[in-house]
């Protein structure tokens, strides 16, 4: 096998492992995103915003951080047990911690024997949702080029007026297209806001500035940038409902963060209502992924929110500590339990080293293999940890389970992988020898 095949080969394990740790992963910041939508109710929405898009950034991190820790005990072989993974379970009976590693580590047995499926099958997703995206490229490039038309001098010259107001630096174009049925933008470098043959039509001057004025502030905000890495980020994790969840709260507060921009530029919030009803009566489902519509979210939400004086404009200090409060608890929570969860895969998952007072001979004149190995207890096995003398065995009940016995108290046994590959060398070498 190549280097570069064995390096491919390696790396199957880490990825595969690292999206089946996204599944609690992505619950636990669903969950943190819930309680932080909760507690900042009332506040600002470019707060509220800026907690959703945290909770995204981090189901972007933590595949890349499992992958890294996973990469990183292959390389350096670490983690020789599983006790890392089972200190958190010290607080229990020995008994119970015994049998809930034995149901996690069940499971991890069986996971690493299917790694290829579930890769595949992953893969498989991924490609449709792939397909999806290209399909969407190609739709939005029919809107920007296929029956348009530039704008009238009126509506050109308000736009500039308000993008001077609004402090749009980002050069931009704005067309009058028969394809679509609410007004968006669509483009990153050279946006253009597309507006439908007849959005103007009916709406007072006043109400025509506050659709205009809304595209504007997406445009002013780099909505499009965060609107691609969603994209990327539900390609890649589509198959968690977290995902979909957090990535739709995101548009929604957009739509919010750009009626709160209108409103600021000196908008009518009556004005502003009355267009957004007037938009939704015209409009058709969204035309294509990657267009920002104006008549995104919940329209009766966000309506209620133009009038509703409850929604403060500064976040109030109780808040703000509950809401730092939340995102150290959740980060330090992630942390340790993706620290565990990595050692108790790495632990089962990569080779484990020979012991050091194991001697290698020549193949067909190895003697007996030992089955001694090192208890730690419930304690994580680094240079500060003492071991003490024990014994591998394996489960008389399943045949996926293996102990490490200490010496002299059989009752005391821990889990350890490491023992699995031993005691199957002894079987192998007793059949070999016709011994029992």
């Amino acid at each position: 096998m190549t280097s570069a095949a064995a390096a491919s080969t390696s790396l199957i394990p880490a990825v595969t492992w690292s999206l089946l740790n996204f599944l609690w992963q992505g619950a636990v910041l669903g969950l943190a995103l819930v309680a932080g939508l909760r507690i900042s109710a009332r506040a600002p929405s470019s707060l509220r915003y800026a907690i959703c898009c945290a909770a995204f950034g981090g189901m972007v991190l933590c595949p890349i951080f499992t992958f890294a820790r996973l990469e990183l005990y292959h390389n350096t072989q670490a983690l020789p047990t599983v006790a890392a993974a089972t200190a958190s379970l010290t607080s229990l009976p020995q008994a119970d911690s015994v049998w809930a590693a034995s149901r996690i580590n069940t499971l991890i047995s069986w996971m690493d024997g299917h790694l290829m499926a579930i890769l595949v099958i992953w893969l498989a997703g991924a490609l449709i949702f792939c397909i999806r995206v290209l399909a969407s490229i190609a739709a939005t490039e029919r809107l920007e080029t296929a029956s348009i038309a530039p704008a009238s001098d009126d509506v050109q010259s308000l736009a500039s007026n308000l993008a001077s107001k609004l402090k749009v630096t980002v050069p931009f174009r704005v067309i009058i297209s028969r394809n679509v049925t609410a007004p968006g933008v669509i483009g990153w470098r050279n946006p253009s806001i597309l507006l439908p043959c007849a959005s103007l039509q009916g709406l007072s001057p006043e109400q025509a500035e506050t659709i205009l004025a809304h595209e504007l502030a997406h445009i002013q905000r780099r909505d499009y940038l965060v609107n691609l890495l969603q994209i990327a980020v539900e390609t890649m994790l589509y198959y968690h409902p977290a995902t979909w969840w957090a990535s739709r709260q995101i548009r929604r507060e957009r739509e919010h963060c750009c009626d709160d921009r209108v409103l600021s530029a000196g908008g009518s919030a009556v004005a502003y209502a009355k267009a957004l009803v007037m938009l939704e009566e015209q409009r058709s489902p969204a035309q294509t992924i990657f267009s920002l519509a104006m008549s995104g979210g919940n329209l009766s939400m966000r309506i209620k929110r133009l009038f509703d004086p409850r929604v403060s404009a500064r976040c109030t200090r109780n808040a703000g500590i509950s809401l730092a409060s939340l995102g150290v608890i959740t980060t330090v929570a992630l942390a340790m339990l993706s620290i565990s969860a990595v050692a108790m895969v790495s632990a089962q998952t990569a080779p484990q080293p020979p012991q050091p007072h194991e001697t290698a001979t020549a193949p067909g004149q190895r003697g007996r293999p030992d089955l001694a190995c090192t208890y730690y207890g419930f304690q994580a096995p680094s240079k500060f940890a003492v071991g003490e003398p024990g014994v591998c065995e394996g489960s008389s009940s399943d045949p996926n389970v293996y102990y490490c016995s200490r010496v002299g108290a059989r009752n005391l046994r821990q889990y350890q992988i490491g023992c699995k590959w031993k005691v199957q060398r002894l079987r192998a070498w007793e059949q070999q020898h016709g011994e029992k």
